[in-house]
């Protein structure tokens, strides 16, 4: 393993991502590590991962939000270093995952929004008939009043 070109500073995702720890690059991320940090020569996690060909922590920086074509200081995206070190296939991967990762957004971003419709229509149907029962509540307020005022009357007449 090569690890003159991952210099400092680097954090303990950049190094699981670089030896290809999925488990402990998922840990991370879940804990709240930065995606997109970057050491001193711009490299990402995803750098590091793509660069040594480990898919299980590319995908999983993918699925984290990871920026596929963030260049580093010398300008090479992910794919670009990999295929460099010579993991040939790995570009192509990470284009491919991305595509597949966006469908799967696109998709369930279609279902929450159709979700929200759905939603805003029960809220409309709950606030008609709100607004009906508050003009029922009226009626009946009024027909109390009246009630009230024929029993003024009877009373002031029975007196």
């Amino acid at each position: 393993m090569r690890t003159a070109s991952l210099t400092q500073p680097r954090s303990p995702l950049h190094w699981a991502s670089y030896n290809g720890h999925e488990g402990v690059t998922r840990l991370l991320l879940e804990a709240g590590a930065a995606v997109e940090a970057k050491n001193d020569r711009g490299w990402t996690p995803l750098h590091c991962a793509a660069y040594n060909g480990h898919r299980g922590a590319i995908r999983a920086l993918l699925e984290a939000g990871a920026y596929w074509k963030a260049p580093n200081t010398a300008g090479k995206t992910p794919g670009e270093l990999a295929t460099h070190n010579k993991k040939l296939d790995i570009e192509d991967y990470i284009r491919k995952l991305h595509i597949e990762l966006k469908a799967q957004m696109a998709g369930k971003l279609r279902s929450q929004m159709e979700t929200i419709a759905s939603l805003q229509g029960q809220i409309a149907e709950k606030d008609k008939r709100l607004e009906d029962q508050r003009a029922e509540i009226e009626t009946l307020k009024a027909k109390v009043g009246e009630l009230e005022t024929v029993v003024k009357n009877m009373l002031s007449l029975a007196k």
